[in-house]
């Protein structure tokens, strides 16, 4: 914008209407009305940091202090709570909150949320592999209850490797390969999740918490599907298969099962939030999501292999392995 251009309509606005129109604003709307111009920045950021904010309040009294200690351990919320984040959507948030830290930082992240005074939370339950490898997420040690408010919990699970990361990306369900920090944001499937589609396997008769789980999907309006082409929308997108009867593979919308995925890759959505001052140098040293060690994955969707052999020819991860930690070396271009 020109210092001599006239000012947007909605520019001219009070302050007042404007923050009120962008409340209402997806979170799509919001990331593109921020590169716009810098006072449309102003206020759809504002947005975003209110949000981060009410999810913490949702189960503790300092959010300040909450986000604070996530970023001192690189720690990050997933699950239902950045599900909520990622829809601006409430109702979504779950009783209670999943938070993902560095085996080599869980214990001082479980530590440090029981002695701020402004936090003070109580140990309700601690579970490890050995005796509860059943109900614990893939490469999960142990899982630490502690009593948040108003009756809420958060949980905090520790990883057998220094990526927070890994268990997220071995979700079910593409609906829940998501992530908050202190920081920033990531979405593994926007193109799925923000328009409340999922890709998952579907369950056996015997894992009740995989019938649960999608269980809170469809009360939340997510579609289910084994495969991305039972959308015909995403078919029509991509390139035909050949021969012609064969299921297409949707590796150029990025919703292939099998081709592998990180969180910063073209079909992810992954930003800071300050864009426009952020300390990248420190947030590289410390390692802090999005910059250190991460995660590539593929989906366990399905057991019909890629009809375009994305398994053998895949560029990052071997057959048949679904997740591994990995370090991204390009520089990151935040949205």
């Amino acid at each position: 914008m020109t210092a001599n251009a006239p000012l947007s309509p909605l520019l001219r606005l009070p302050v007042e209407l404007t923050t009120m129109i962008t409340s209402q604003c997806d979170l799509p709307s919001l990331i593109t009305l921020r590169k716009t111009c810098r006072a449309f920045y102003l206020h759809a950021n504002a947005v975003l940091l209110s949000d981060q904010r009410s999810l913490a309040l949702h189960y503790v009294t300092n959010p300040d202090e909450f986000w604070s200690v996530l970023g001192e351990t690189r720690s990050v919320v997933g699950g239902f709570g950045a599900l909520s984040f990622l829809l601006r959507d409430k109702s979504v948030r779950p009783k209670d909150l999943e938070i993902f830290a560095p085996a080599s930082l869980a214990a001082q992240l479980v530590i440090q949320m029981q002695n701020i005074d402004e936090l003070s939370l109580t140990v309700r339950t601690v579970r490890v592999h050995k005796h509860h490898y059943r109900t614990l997420p893939f490469h999960v040690s142990r899982a630490t209850t502690l009593v948040a408010t108003h009756d809420r919990t958060i949980t905090i699970y520790a990883f057998t490797s220094d990526s927070p990361l890994q268990p997220i990306a071995r979700s079910p369900t593409s609906a829940l390969i998501n992530w908050v920090s202190a920081d920033a944001f990531a979405c593994g499937y926007p193109t799925l999740t923000l328009l409340r589609r999922t890709l998952g396997r579907f369950p056996e008769a015997s894992e009740e918490d995989l019938h649960a789980l999608y269980k809170e999907l469809l009360h939340n309006d997510f579609k289910v599907a084994s495969e991305p082409f039972l959308w015909p929308e995403y078919t029509h997108l991509s390139t035909p298969s050949d021969p012609p009867w064969l299921f297409p593979c949707l590796r150029s919308l990025h919703l292939c099962p099998d081709q592998s995925r990180y969180f910063g890759d073209a079909g992810s959505l992954q930003t800071v939030f300050n864009l426009l001052d952020f300390d990248e140098h420190t947030l590289r040293r410390q390692q802090r999501p999005p910059y250190g060690l991460t995660v590539a994955w593929r989906l366990d969707s399905t057991r019909r292999t890629c009809t375009e052999l994305c398994l053998l020819y895949d560029p990052i991860l071997p057959n048949h392995v679904f997740s591994s930690p990995v370090f991204i070396m390009d520089k990151h271009d935040f949205l």
